[in-house]
């Protein structure tokens, strides 16, 4: 008899086993979710480290190129003070070559007007010499016919000196 009763309460469920059945059950259920959502988190969380090292190399590239854009942008700074300062220096050079232009223009329009009044001078007293040497020829054309009866009667006078010098000679040699 101890033995039935032994089997049949073993196979008998008493209401505490099925409680602890259940309750096992209920355990094993929720492990399995909890194994589950350890699984899904696992996943997740490898997913978010694949997306945190995407995001970091992102990152770091992005740093990168803002590195390379702030020394490009350096470069443009001074390359744009450079042009700037040559810029300035081309315009005080204009500025003066204007200025060496102005003045050598006023310095050439002032010898063009001394010139001028030089060949104005020039001009007046070719024309006083031409109207000169035309009264000169004119006189001169008058002095000449003077000038040649002066001669002529120089040559007269001379001639006639001679033979009364030559008479002279004669009278005087008869009186000695």
């Amino acid at each position: 008899g101890a033995l039935r009763e032994l089997r049949a309460l073993s196979h008998a469920d008493p209401p505490e086993l099925l409680s602890l059945s259940e309750e096992n059950a209920q355990l094993a259920r929720l492990d399995q979710e909890v194994v589950e959502e350890a699984v899904e988190l696992s996943a997740a969380y490898r997913s978010l480290e694949t997306e945190a090292n995407e995001v970091h190399r992102q990152a770091e590239d992005l740093q990168r190129e803002r590195e390379t854009l702030l020394d490009r942008f350096r470069e443009v700074q001074d390359s744009e003070a450079r042009a700037c300062d040559e810029a300035a220096a081309a315009s005080r050079d204009l500025d003066n070559e204007e200025h060496m232009i102005r003045d050598v223009a006023r310095s050439l329009s002032a010898a063009i007007e001394e010139r001028s009044r030089r060949v104005g001078e020039c001009e007046a007293r070719a024309r006083s010499a031409e109207e000169e040497l035309v009264e000169h020829e004119a006189g001169s054309t008058a002095h000449k016919a003077e000038a040649v009866a002066a001669a002529r009667a120089y040559a007269v006078a001379m001639e006639r000196r001679r033979q009364r010098d030559g008479e002279l000679a004669e009278k005087l040699q008869a009186l000695r």
